[in-house]
């Protein structure tokens, strides 16, 4: 079964802080969501401790918030 997570990144004192929220997540490069499978969410949790931690450590933006859908 696969989850789906939704993010919120925060883009305050980057380069994108002036742009419009989506405009700056696809100028960022970041995904508004992710599938995963819960065995990866799992490993995630066993190897940062959170999803945001993994979140934060794999795009190199800090986040608002993630909900799993």
């Amino acid at each position: 079964m696969k989850t789906k997570i939704n993010i919120t990144w925060c883009f305050e004192d980057t380069e994108f802080e002036d742009l419009q929220y989506e405009e700056a997540r696809i100028n960022a490069g970041l995904p508004s969501s992710l599938l995963l499978n819960q065995e990866k969410i799992s490993d995630i949790k066993e190897e940062f401790g959170s999803i945001d931690e993994y979140l934060q450590e794999t795009y190199n933006f800090e986040i608002l918030s993630y909900e799993e859908d």
